[in-house]
């Protein structure tokens, strides 16, 4: 029988002390611990709600060539996913899982928000992996019977270029920022998926744009009008605060009165209101379904600005990981856990996570 080491043995006396502390203390924050899974034939694991997997194989970037995407492994991360889905659902086959997650009926609408804010980069910068967009819709077409035309693929701040579009291999409808003068004509005269819809997102600050009026926020037609939605954030470090997770990934999903979709009026002085603000709608939560963090490659610094990171959390390699969870806030504990772990690593300051706590607070309290 082998030993355990005295790292090991402190570690599980460590775990215990926190379950016992929140059982007895009713704690609402969820936290997970890291679950590296080296080898894609270890069984995935669960804790605190959120599924940690690693793969060696889903990534071999030497951190030179561009872009970086063409050398993340399709099958593995179709594996990854797989496995994360049946541990997160508890289903004892695929099939099952994706229905747990979905329960799909015809004509019913399926957005994907994944994080395209370094899009305009060409791959430079992290974005969300189109392969792992690819086995959601794969999983949701050929398990959970979703027919392709009743998914899409969306953020309305920002265009989407050809570039990434032609690296989804189903027939999605993509929704984003009009950029032709044809696009910016019609949705002018008509309206389109990325104008305001009649949910309101109440803040609890005035939105104030920058000659002074004053503005309202909407969630946009192709949110509105959707059942289910997949969060696709990515693990990162953010330029105002300490990361930008799953809940600040909705900065994506918002349009404004005077038919703007730039975040820009919520950021600021009053940025972690906002991003509490954003997902206490009901009906952004009500349709949320899963939250997988795309960690192949992540971020931890300030100095680069998106570009794809080694991390010394990570054995001083790229992350090579998915995280699963069916709520965006028990995400963000775990990514803030992460982000914070790496940066004492390398004594950077530790910047501000307030959203989380006031989410808690107004969480509790509705």
């Amino acid at each position: 029988m082998q030993l355990l080491s005295r790292r090991n043995f402190l570690g599980i006396v460590g775990g215990f002390i926190f379950s016992v502390i929140c059982n007895r203390f009713n704690l609402k924050s969820l936290y997970a611990l890291e679950a590296n899974v080296k080898n894609n034939s270890e069984k995935p694991k669960k804790v605190h709600g959120v599924v940690v997997l690693r793969s060696d194989d889903i990534i071999s970037w030497d951190g030179t060539a561009h872009p970086y995407v063409d050398y993340i492994n399709q099958e593995a991360v179709d594996e990854l996913i797989n496995k994360g889905i049946g541990q997160l659902t508890g289903a004892k086959d695929t099939r099952t899982a994706w229905k747990n997650i979905i329960n799909y009926k015809k004509g019913e609408r399926i957005v994907i928000k994944p994080n395209f804010n370094w899009i305009n980069t060409g791959f430079k910068k992290i974005v969300t992996s189109p392969q792992v967009i690819n086995t959601i819709i794969k999983g949701l077409v050929e398990n959970a019977g979703v027919n392709e035309k009743d998914i899409c693929i969306y953020d309305v701040s920002r265009p989407l270029p050809s570039f990434y579009k032609e690296k989804i291999e189903f027939n999605v409808r993509f929704v984003h920022r009009p950029v032709t003068l044809y696009e910016i004509g019609l949705r002018k005269l008509f309206g389109d998926l990325t104008s305001p819809s009649n949910i309101e997102i109440e803040t609890t600050s005035p939105v104030i744009e920058e000659n002074g009026k004053l503005l309202k926020c909407y969630l946009p037609r192709v949110v509105a009008m959707a059942d289910h939605l997949i969060n696709i954030p990515l693990l990162k470090a953010h330029q105002f605060l300490l990361f930008s997770g799953a809940l600040k990934n909705h900065f994506g999903s918002i349009v404004f009165s005077d038919k703007s979709t730039s975040p820009r009026p919520f950021h600021g002085e009053h940025i972690h209101d906002f991003i509490v603000d954003v997902n206490m709608n009901r009906h952004l939560r009500k349709i949320t379904r899963l939250v997988i963090c795309d960690a192949i490659v992540g971020t931890w610094s300030d100095e680069n600005l998106g570009a794809p990171e080694k991390w010394k959390t990570f054995d001083g390699d790229y992350p090579s990981s998915l995280f699963f969870s069916k709520d965006p806030f028990t995400m963000d504990v775990y990514l803030r856990d992460l982000v914070k772990k790496e940066r004492e690593k390398r004594g950077l300051a530790i910047k501000p996570d307030t959203f989380l706590d006031k989410f808690e607070i107004r969480n509790t309290k509705s």
